[in-house]
């Protein structure tokens, strides 16, 4: 195997590994697609 191939698998487990270690330790914060959607139970005052 090519020693560019070796290098970009290698970067691309890194990087896999720090966002599972974020996520999984709460360190990337309340990311995601329910940050963006507004709770239905709220009613905004009029």
């Amino acid at each position: 195997m090519p020693r560019w191939v070796q290098v970009s698998l290698i970067v691309i487990a890194v990087l896999v590994l720090l966002v599972v270690i974020l996520k999984t330790t709460g360190l990337a914060g309340d990311h995601g697609p329910s940050r963006h959607v507004g709770n239905p139970a709220v009613v905004a005052p009029a």
